[in-house]
């Protein structure tokens, strides 16, 4: 029988991507090798509650949208993706929270910015 341990820590491979999942609390800075990261809990699709390491990308999509104060996150159902992206010298997935980072849509018009001619 394999042995699964289970990690409390939101993982890419724990949605899919564009699952919502729920903030539950307001989280904390906790020390990490690359400076202070914020840990907030969240609760997927399954109902299974996580810990996720918000990056400095996905904290500044949650200031913009849902203001700048983390309680009031709580609550807050939010998108989740994976995206492709050079850590060190390797390629790693990373979960982003709000929108897909390089979406080239102008927020107010709709329209994909690569698709005007210049």
């Amino acid at each position: 029988m394999k042995i699964i341990i289970e990690s409390k820590y939101l993982k890419p491979t724990d949605f899919n991507d564009g699952d919502k999942v729920t903030i539950l609390d307001e989280g904390e800075y906790k020390p990490s090798q690359f400076g202070k990261k914020l840990n907030i809990t969240v609760k997927l699709p399954s109902g299974v509650e996580k810990i996720a390491t918000m990056n400095n990308t996905s904290q500044a999509w949650m200031n913009e949208n849902f203001g700048d104060e983390s309680e009031e996150w709580v609550n807050k159902e939010v998108s989740v993706f994976k995206v492709n992206q050079m850590v060190g010298s390797s390629m790693k997935k990373i979960v982003y929270f709000g929108e897909i980072p390089g979406d080239n849509t102008d927020d107010e018009s709709g329209i994909n910015v690569e698709d005007v001619p210049m």
